[in-house]
């Protein structure tokens, strides 16, 4: 019975995991990207490299609501993300009134120079370090519900892969001190291994609560059972601010007085500086006004807030959180997720954590891969179809995603700068990359075809600082003088991935194949395996 018992369990871990790796791969990468999530997008902005002066919050929200003014008029929706020490840009986005047989119109946003002394200043549209966010939870071409459904499943997997991975790894501890390198399938065990234990509870706090941050969509029977008006009722009863007001259907004739409201919400709730502020119908005489700020050393994901309607009158203000543990407690669990409270040092961590966990990933689809491909040789057994599918995808997903994210940081550089589509050509060019690099790979599903995409992407790497200095007035060296470290340290990432991308396509074409290995390569295996 125990060893039917282990049984289960490692063909559960290995199927699932194999269903879902390659999907986790891009939740992992995109989520660890996510981490520079705001320093990519200031990278991508180079108008913006220029500013060195700290935003002043009034000017930039005035500066702001001048521009929504002009180009949203009539919209349903305003926010504004205000600047801070991790991004110069001030963000703004509005909804479109929806068309006939729309629910909700499309949303458009765009980035502004927080310092209102730098109104001359045009930046250039792009979905910037939203895209990578976005990526690794909505994925793309598809809706967001049904994308949110699919991660959800697959993260389900990767926490079934992990319990049972503790489960079956009966020498857990010995096996992280254990490298067997030039071992061939074992070589891949191990790299699986001690990087599945290195970072084991960031694997389990990072699937965890990625499940909690959707738990309403996903676990939605007893909101929907206790609250006959769903989640928005739910929402609007746990936080006041939350609530919706309709429209009233006449114009506002005066001014919203924004500055009047950040004024009287810092004083109430005792914060420095505004993060967020949200204006609904703000046309018309029943305009509300959400202003966020984040109390300074707490890690909840939820900002304190408070809701305003146009007279100025509080509507409703978030409850304080050391009154309600529950509250606290899931935005704690959330905020830990998105990592936003963390400073720099602890950041790093986030972004080991989600680096091990790519290597974990990675290695657990080679090594399947590997292993089938020994078993056949063994049996003289042709490659076939499957295993060259799993294999062409490997290298796409582990090779070809870091050289699809170059793609679309060099689109960002080689488009012009006033081209209206160049945000979604930008994203384009990504899966474009991506799906060329699987058509490659299955023509060549070996090492050859995992050189030739490591050499590829190396070389783009390192070419990225020349790309920025020949298309753009700033460089890496200007970077360093003027203490811009985010920007530098994007430049400096990307070249040291570029060498280890090197490395990798020096070390595939160094090492022999599988059928070399055993010196015998049957006319079945026209392709040298990994």
């Amino acid at each position: 019975m125990k060893g039917s018992f282990f049984r289960s369990m490692t063909w559960l871990h290995t199927w699932g995991g194999l269903l879902a790796c390659w999907l986790l791969f891009v939740v992992f990468f995109g989520g660890t990207l996510s981490y520079f999530r705001y320093e990519i997008s200031w990278w991508m902005q180079p108008e913006s490299h220029g500013v060195v002066a700290e935003p002043d919050q009034q000017q930039a929200v005035q500066q702001v609501i001048s521009v929504l003014q002009s180009k949203a008029p009539d919209s349903p929706l305003w926010f504004i993300n205000l600047a801070d020490e991790r991004n110069p840009l001030t963000y703004y986005g509005y909804r479109e009134a929806p068309q006939p047989g729309q629910k909700r119109g499309r949303f458009v946003d765009g980035y502004l120079v927080g310092d209102s002394q730098q109104d001359g200043i045009n930046l250039r549209d792009t979905k910037g370090g939203d895209f990578f966010y976005r990526l690794h939870f909505d994925l793309h071409y598809m809706s967001a519900i049904t994308a949110r459904w699919i991660v959800g499943a697959a993260a389900m997997i990767m926490l079934v892969g992990l319990v049972t991975g503790i489960v079956i790894h009966r020498r857990i501890f010995a096996d992280f001190f254990t490298f067997r390198n030039g071992k061939g399938a074992r070589t891949w065990l191990d790299l699986h291994n001690v990087s599945s234990v290195l970072a084991l509870p960031y694997h389990l706090m990072i699937t965890y609560t990625g499940l909690l941050t959707l738990m309403f969509l996903y676990m939605s029977a007893p909101v929907d059972k206790v609250y006959p008006g769903g989640r928005a009722q739910f929402f609007d009863d746990q936080n006041p601010t939350f609530q919706s007001v309709k429209a009233a259907g006449q114009r506002r004739s005066e001014p919203l007085p924004i500055q009047d409201f950040i004024q009287r919400f810092k004083a109430e709730k005792q914060v420095e500086s505004v993060s967020r502020i949200s204006i609904n119908n703000p046309a018309d005489e029943n305009t509300t006004v959400t202003v966020y700020g984040r109390e300074a050393g707490q890690i909840a994901h939820y900002a304190r807030s408070t809701l305003y309607n146009s007279q100025g009158d509080a509507l409703g203000s978030s409850r304080e959180a050391a009154f309600y543990a529950p509250e606290k407690t899931a935005n704690t669990l959330i905020a830990l997720h998105t990592a936003k409270f963390a400073p720099w040092p602890l950041r790093w961590l986030f972004v080991l954590g989600g680096v091990l966990g790519c290597i974990m990933v990675a290695s657990g689809g080679v090594l399947w891969a590997r292993r089938i491909a020994e078993k056949r040789l063994k049996a003289n057994q042709p490659m076939g179809w499957n295993l060259r599918l799993v294999q062409a995808l490997n290298i796409a997903t582990v090779a070809g995603l870091p050289l699809a994210s170059l793609v679309f940081l060099y689109l960002n550089r080689l488009l012009a700068a006033d081209f209206d589509g160049r945000r979604e050509w930008e994203m384009h060019g990504f899966f474009i990359c991506y799906l060329l690099v699987f058509l490659f790979a299955l023509y060549q599903p070996g090492r050859r075809g995992w050189a030739f995409v490591w050499m590829l992407t190396g070389g783009i790497a390192l070419a990225l600082p020349l790309l920025n200095l020949l298309t753009t007035d700033y460089h890496l060296l200007a970077y360093l003088i003027n203490g811009q470290w985010a920007l530098a340290g994007l430049e400096l990432i990307v070249l040291a991935g570029g060498l280890i991308a090197l490395w990798g396509a020096r070390h595939c074409l160094s090492k022999p194949g599988i059928a070399h290995q055993q010196n015998a390569r049957p006319d079945s295996y026209k392709v040298v395996t990994q």
